[in-house]
Order: structure tokens, then C-alpha cells, then sequence
């Protein structure tokens, strides 16, 4: 789960409280967690990354708070074909309706960034809010996506006449990692007089990435700040709400190795599409039918018919064990009454 959330006092005697979250879809579970979040916390800006919605989808942004105005940017086009994969995965801001006369869209080339003007008072704000390709780990190549991206946020914070930046998201690179993609995050930074938030003495950096074994941790949601409001952070962390609504809307599991099965190996191709497929089918609402349905019911179809021939092909080697043990015990009480045999006749030979 990523989400982090800061305060900045802008304007005197007014400060900007912006969250951003990686929803990885907009299912039942994620918008009853934005809601509870948006309650909660009550930020002038939420920034979601990883919507994927199609465009006839973006209409369910401004469904997700009452109090909430919605913009997204599409993540997938809206194609007969399939797609494969989540391109983008869409970008998204929710701003408070107290804003409302305050705010307009800017317009993106890049559908990995959507933005946002906020004046308040005499100040104008230029909202950046980005989802980055994958870091490649690599020390020397930066991806052509990923420069491509670092690009197109340039090119708005040049083209703008902004009083003040703020460029935040999933930027999916740890400022950490001594490689070409966060070389390249903090040449950006530096292009644009800004500062990265984490950096800041008021911040509080934690993990805001967690992987689903809990081995893989690391701190991949940014602000990136003109330098002249970076010191006017109140505080940044990870949101404690995430904690909170994620225990009561997420579905928390935990490895049982007792009830393990020994077939597990050999089904796991099939269960990991059919969870696949299920999760995409969620994040696009659950349609009733067409190609996300069909293949969420083939793949399930698929596990439990292998699982039902597997769970078949094991009872009847259960059997087939079963049944060699009684012809070896079988065999032993043979041998065993053989010996008494023996034993027997030996003893009437002494005895005449």
C-alpha cells in the first residue's frame, strides 16, 4: 500500500494538505478505503495513481467523496481488442470542493501525468501528479519511458507560470538506490529548483512500498518542491489511516504450513491466473460479461478442473499405497506364521 501525506503552508496563514496513493484499481475495497482515508484525513488534494479505468470509467472518480471534485487521465484506451496488462494504470487528482473556484485542469501530452492549477490567495500552485515505469535497477541505463516521463514534467514546470511546483505520485524509484533512475529523479529535481520531501528535516521517511511476502520494502512515493516552500513542510509520513482502514478492508492471510498442500507446486500456474484474471475482473468493476469476464471464468475453470484431476490422480496413489502396505502386512503375517510352522515342528522332533 503506498500513500504519503504532507501539509505545506503556501499562502499566509494557509497551508495545502496533499496525500498520494497507488490504488491499483478502483474495486469496491479500494473506493471504500479512499472514502474512509478522505474522511478521515481530510486533504485539499489527493493524488491516486494506478486508476485503471477506461475512459467510459472516469465518471466513478467523482463518485468516490461527496466533497470531492474528480480529474483522471485514462489508463487503458478504449479498444474492442484486449490489452494486455495496465499500460499507464491512470492518474487521477480529488480536490476539495472548498477549491473549487480556485482550481483548473491543465492539460498533459503525457498520460502518465495529469495537473492541476490551485491559487490561493495571490499564490498559484502547479499540481503534478505522476506514475512512473518500473525502476530498472540498472547504474547506467535510465528506460526510455521513465526519461520520457522525467521529460514531460519538465516540460509542464517550464511552460508554466506557476508561483510554486509540487510534482508527487508513485515515481517507483527509491532516492536510495545509487542507480541511473534515481540519478535521473534527482537531475529533476535539480532542473527545476525543487527539492525531494523525504529530504526535508520535518519528514519522517518510512517504506511506502511493501511487497506481499514482506520481503521487498522501499520508499517509492515522492514530492518533489520548489525550493521556496520546502522548508514550509509541517510534517510527512505515511498516512496512520493506512493502517487502520486496511485492516478492516483488506483481507489479511496468513501462511498455515499444517494445511499446506504437497500439490501445491504443480498448481500454482493455474491458481496464479485465476487470482490474476479475478483481480483484474474486481478493478474493472466486475463486469457481467465480455473478453476480462471470459477469461476470469476460463482460468477459474481451468484451476479446478486441474485441481479436481490432480486431487483424483493423488487418491487413487492413496489407494494404490494402501493397498501395497496390506499386501506387505499381509506378506508378514504369511512369513510369521510360516516361522511358527517351523517352530512347531522343530519342537515335535525333540520331543519324539
Amino acid at each position: 500500500m503506498d500513500m504519503s501525506h504532507t501539509p505545506l503552508s503556501i499562502a499566509k496563514e494557509r497551508a495545502l494538505t496533499s496525500c498520494t496513493y497507488n490504488s491499483t484499481g478502483l474495486g469496491d475495497r479500494q473506493r471504500y478505503f479512499i472514502a474512509e482515508m478522505l474522511s478521515a484525513k481530510k486533504p485539499d488534494v489527493l493524488l491516486l495513481q494506478e486508476t485503471w479505468l477506461f475512459e467510459s470509467q472516469l465518471t466513478k472518480l467523482s463518485s468516490l467523496h461527496s466533497d470531492y471534485i474528480a480529474h483522471g487521465v485514462l489508463g487503458m484506451p478504449e479498444r474492442r481488442e484486449f490489452i494486455a496488462g495496465h499500460p499507464f494504470g491512470g492518474v487521477a487528482f480529488l480536490w476539495h470542493r472548498s477549491l473549487a473556484a480556485s482550481t483548473k485542469i491543465v492539460r498533459c501530452e503525457n498520460n502518465r501525468l495529469c495537473a492541476i492549477y490551485i491559487t490561493m490567495d495571490t499564490t498559484t500552485v502547479l499540481l503534478v501528479n505522476a506514475y512512473f515505469p518500473c525502476d530498472n535497477h540498472s547504474k547506467t541505463s535510465v528506460d526510455a519511458e521513465y526519461q520520457a516521463a522525467l521529460d514531460s514534467a519538465l516540460c509542464l514546470w517550464i511552460e508554466s507560470d506557476a508561483d510554486v511546483v509540487i510534482f508527487g505520485g508513485d515515481l517507483n524509484t527509491d532516492i536510495s538506490r545509487n542507480n541511473a533512475h534515481s540519478h535521473a529523479l534527482n537531475q529533476l529535481a535539480h532542473n527545476i529548483n525543487s527539492d525531494l520531501a523525504w529530504r526535508c528535516s520535518e519528514a519522517q521517511q518510512i517504506d511506502t512500498f511493501i511487497s506481499s511476502d514482506g520481503k521487498g520494502r522501499s520508499c517509492i512515493d515522492h514530492f518533489v518542491l520548489s525550493q521556496s516552500i520546502s522548508h514550509n513542510i509541517s510534517f510527512l509520513n505515511l498516512c496512520k489511516i493506512c493502517s487502520d482502514a486496511g485492516t478492516s478492508c483488506f483481507p489479511v492471510s496468513r501462511p498455515n504450513k499444517l494445511s499446506r498442500p504437497k500439490w501445491s507446486e504443480r498448481m500454482k500456474p493455474y491458481k496464479d491466473d485465476a487470482l490474476f484474471w479475478d483481480s483484474v475482473w474486481k478493478s474493472c468493476d466486475k463486469p457481467h460479461d465480455g473478453i476480462v469476464f471470459d477469461l476470469r471464468q476460463n482460468t477459474k475453470r481451468e484451476y479446478h478442473y486441474a485441481l479436481r484431476q490432480y486431487k483424483r490422480e493423488e487418491r487413487a496413489l492413496h489407494r494404490e499405497r494402501a493397498a501395497s502396505q496390506r499386501e506387505r502386512e499381509r506378506e508378514r503375517e504369511r512369513e510369521r506364521e510360516r516361522e511358527r510352522e517351523r517352530e512347531n515342528g522343530r519342537k515335535h522332533d525333540v520331543i519324539r
